[in-house]
């Protein structure tokens, strides 16, 4: 193909340089914990990162930069490393807490108008102190 002959603008674009960035830490995007529904024997836990700057609060998302771990043999896990068992429980106590404290709320929203719901409330209000809600 030939060159074409130049065409000069009357104001150039300019493009200013873009500074270099750095992402030293990195941010979870999934944390999904699988166990298998007629074997509980076995759990694998599956974490999903990207790169991060904590300081900045930028993230670099693209599945070229997706790294992610994944855990299985949980609860041998949780046998060997007391930090594990600590969290796994932490955790479905979490859930047990968050699972009562939807069901609570629900059960109030649908109380007819003018029903006594204080006896819900106050169990509301007893599972929220236990997730650590100030209200």
């Amino acid at each position: 193909m030939a060159d074409l002959p130049q065409i000069s603008a009357d104001l150039p674009v300019v493009i200013p340089a873009v500074a270099e960035k750095t992402y030293p830490d990195l941010y979870i995007t999934d944390l999904v914990l699988r166990t298998n529904a007629t074997d509980l024997s076995d759990a694998t836990v599956l974490t999903v990162f990207y790169p991060y700057n904590y300081a900045t609060k930028e993230s670099l998302v693209g599945p070229e930069y997706r790294q992610e771990i994944s855990i299985s043999n949980l609860w041998t896990e949780a046998a060997r490393a007391l930090m594990v068992a600590s969290v796994m429980g932490q955790l479905v106590a979490m859930v047990g807490l968050m699972r009562q404290e939807q069901s609570l709320v629900v059960q109030i929203a649908a109380a007819e108008e003018g029903a006594d719901t204080s006896a819900l409330a106050s169990q509301l209000a007893a599972v929220r102190t236990s997730l650590g809600i100030v209200s």
